[in-house]
């Protein structure tokens, strides 16, 4: 485990995150509350300025809960984090892209008899064998541990010296120190309290955004 970072004050109410009052009459200003990028908001509400930083915050508070209830010491739940760590990173995992309905999933377990394809054990996840496509020639059941293997020989290793490491190494650095500091160090790493924020967060996001609205038909 890593040495425990020194945690930062207690996270700031929503309001405190929000820009100062917009000077055009065309959009409401918020912050990401992932990164702190700027938000204008012009009709539907959002805490986040992209898939990628949703993302983040959700694994960090995946992480928190796993460091709280012991889970980080499994072998393969940090196989699990590592994964999807790497791929926030990237920028995001595109899981609509890669959506595959219930109904395609249910032939693909039904055509491999419910075993992993590359080692014969019981399958869990359906795979894409190249790129996004769900026809079914380009699916596949696998296993767990099949399924993180074949995941991680997809990812690029970036080494100290490779273009943008020091970028990578960042970002990788400050993703643990969120998910390792006693305290949550942003309002969207709250991983207990998290359920209920967001409805009251997405709530003040829609209310100033009627305002908003109403100002301009008056």
């Amino acid at each position: 485990m890593r040495k425990e970072p020194r945690a930062a004050d207690p996270y700031v109410r929503f309001s405190s995150f929000m820009a100062t009052r917009c000077m055009t009459k065309q959009f409401v200003p918020f912050v990401c509350l992932n990164c702190g990028e700027k938000l204008l908001l012009h009709t539907s509400p959002k805490l986040y300025c992209s898939v990628g930083c949703s993302q983040e915050a959700e694994l960090v508070r995946y992480v928190r809960r796993c460091i709280k209830d012991g889970r980080i010491k499994r072998p393969d739940v940090l196989e699990a984090i590592q994964i999807r760590l790497a791929h926030v990173v990237a920028g995001g995992y595109q899981k609509q892209e890669r959506h595959i309905p219930p109904d395609v999933r249910q032939t693909v377990i039904v055509r491999e008899k419910g075993r992993c394809r590359i080692c014969g054990q019981p399958g869990t996840e359906i795979d894409h064998i190249e790129g996004s496509s769900i026809r079914l020639e380009n699916l596949q059941l696998l296993c767990d541990t099949c399924h993180n293997k074949k995941t991680r020989t997809n990812i690029v290793e970036v080494r100290a010296g490779d273009e943008g490491y020091a970028t990578i190494k960042a970002k990788h650095d400050q993703f643990w120190e969120r998910a390792e500091a006693r305290h949550p160090m942003r309002i969207c790493d709250d991983e207990e309290n998290w359920t209920g924020l967001w409805h009251m967060l997405l709530a003040e996001c829609r209310q100033a955004l009627n305002k908003k609205t109403g100002s301009r038909g008056s």
